[in-house]
Formats: C-alpha cells, sequence, structure tokens
C-alpha cells in the first residue's frame, strides 16, 4: 500500500512500480488522483488491485482540477481496476454530499473516516469529545443517504460507540454489522504486527495511523520480536483516557480489563458492544498528531 503525502510525485515512482510488477507484488495506491497521463498509463490491472481517491471536497477548486481528476478515475475505471472514493466525516457541514454524487455517479465504493487531529486547522481532540453526538448522527445520515442511492461504503477507521444512542446503533447494525467498527485493529487478540508500516527508511511505526517512531525494520529478526518490542508501546497509549469525561466510563473500563488480561486479550471480541476502546489511537496523548 503506498500512501503519502502524494506517492505519485515521487521521483522514482514508475521505477518502484516497475519493482513490483516484476515481483508479481499487489499494490494498493492511495491519490489525489492529480497526475498526468505518463503516471496514468502505467498503472495497469493485475497488479494495482485497488485505487482510493482523495477528492478535496467542499472546497474551491478549479475547472483544472477537477478535469484531471474526473479524466483519471474514467480511465482507470475502464481499465478494471477497484476504484474506492475516500470522504471525510466532520460533524458539521454537508461537503459530504459531494462525494456520494459522484460515487453514485460513477458507480463506486466510498471510504469514510472520522476527521483527524491536525487534517485541518481548527481540530482539536476537545472539539470531537465534547460533542461526539454530533459526529454519530451525521455518520447515521451519511449511511442512510449511501444506502438510498445504492453507494456501498463504510467507516474506515475506528469511531466511539458513545457517539451514537442504542436506537442509531441498531439502525447502523440492520444496515451492515460492517459499516462501522469501535475496536482498533492495533493489538487486537494481543497481536501488534497486524498493521505494521515500514516506512521508507526502514523504521517502523505500529500502524499508519499511529506515529510512534520505532526501529529499523532490520531491528527484527521475526514477527515475534516485532510484537513483543511493540506490545508495551501500544498498551501504553491503549490505556491512556483519551478524555476526562471517559474515566468512568464503564465501557472503557470493560476495555481496560481485557488488555491487562492475556487471557481475555486472545479471546477478544470485535463487535462486543459492551466494549469500547473510545474511539481511535490517533485521539490519544502519546499518539503523535497527524500532519
Amino acid at each position: 500500500m503506498f500512501l503519502g503525502g502524494e506517492p505519485t510525485v515521487h521521483s522514482q515512482f514508475q521505477e518502484i512500480l516497475d519493482i513490483c510488477y516484476n515481483q508479481n507484488m499487489a499494490i494498493n495506491l492511495s491519490t489525489n488522483a492529480l497526475f498526468d497521463d505518463r503516471i496514468l498509463q502505467r498503472l495497469k490491472p493485475p497488479w494495482i488491485e485497488e485505487i482510493i481517491f482523495d477528492y478535496l471536497e467542499g472546497q474551491i477548486l478549479s475547472s483544472d482540477y477537477k478535469k484531471q481528476f474526473f479524466h483519471n478515475l474514467e480511465y482507470l475505471r475502464k481499465e478494471r481496476i477497484t476504484l474506492v472514493l475516500s470522504g471525510v466525516i466532520d460533524g458539521e457541514t454537508e461537503r459530504w454530499k459531494e462525494i456520494v454524487d459522484i460515487a453514485s455517479r460513477f458507480k463506486l465504493q466510498i471510504r469514510w473516516f472520522l476527521i483527524l487531529p491536525g487534517y485541518s486547522g481548527d481540530l482539536s481532540n476537545q472539539r470531537v469529545f465534547s460533542n461526539p453526538e454530533a459526529f454519530g448522527s451525521q455518520i447515521l445520515e451519511i449511511l442512510k443517504t449511501c444506502a438510498e442511492k445504492n453507494v456501498t461504503c463504510f467507516v474506515y477507521r475506528p469511531v466511539l460507540i458513545c457517539m451514537f444512542t442504542p436506537q442509531q446503533l441498531q439502525q447502523i447494525r440492520k444496515m451492515g454489522r460492517y459499516l462501522i467498527f469501535t475496536r482498533c485493529m492495533l493489538g487486537y487478540k494481543g497481536d501488534c504486527t497486524l498493521a505494521l508500516t515500514v516506512n521508507p527508511d526502514l523504521s517502523t511505526y505500529p500502524c499508519n495511523n499511529f506515529y510512534i517512531n520505532g526501529p529499523s525494520i532490520r531491528h527484527f529478526k521475526d514477527k515475534d520480536s516485532i510484537n513483543r518490542y511493540y506490545e508495551q508501546v501500544d498498551k501504553a497509549v491503549l490505556m491512556t483516557t483519551p478524555a476526562k469525561k471517559y474515566d468512568g466510563c464503564q465501557l472503557y473500563q470493560n476495555f481496560l480489563s481485557i488488555i491487562k488480561d492475556k487471557n481475555r486479550l486472545v479471546k477478544e471480541r470485535l463487535f462486543d458492544e459492551n466494549v469500547c476502546q473510545t474511539g481511535c489511537v490517533d485521539y490519544r496523548k502519546g499518539a503523535r498528531p497527524f500532519l
């Protein structure tokens, strides 16, 4: 999976593609889709499995930007590469409607995610935790609208279960059991290698949304040694209450009792509505902000 910044502007991007093609490696690409035809025509199935388009919805965009974006999207759709739109849930605006309209028009899937600290200059952790219900209501409205327009979608990153009333959560579960997650895969069932990220300099992160610098991948001799190293790092952050208001939350206390007990952790269920991580680790103290 190639992430960024924008991976297609890397000076050796085409060379990187050639290496992957020669080794029969499957590629997932996350891009703003502003690359020119020179790059566009090098993106070929079956090696390119999926491309995620980050459309800058709600902003004043030049006609050239939109022309290039839709040109690339249409070309790659004809190549029968799986294309997915990426949309932001901000709890306030209706920018998401433009994403849904594009997905409906081109018959694309949408991968939604909760807006992250640092993604917008006016966002803070406090805004999310002070009014989680606004985000929950917006998520439900988005999922309903997508269902009405026959647009397949899901929420990519974990969300707070307390964003929803029991009735809202029930409605979402009826639409699809896998539309939202409240438990991050980080450290799930005691495995801290599920989302390991290796950077271009070979340094490591626990996952691509959890920005704690780790040693070079060469530092580890096997998967078990990676797991042992990150087990303590991950646990320290996961056991940090994201906001003071959650100190007495029973769902969060249930989560803490699980990650403290290895026997219970191995048996942990991902969809237990009595256990909550209280949202993604991006919002925890100790996790470096998304920049």
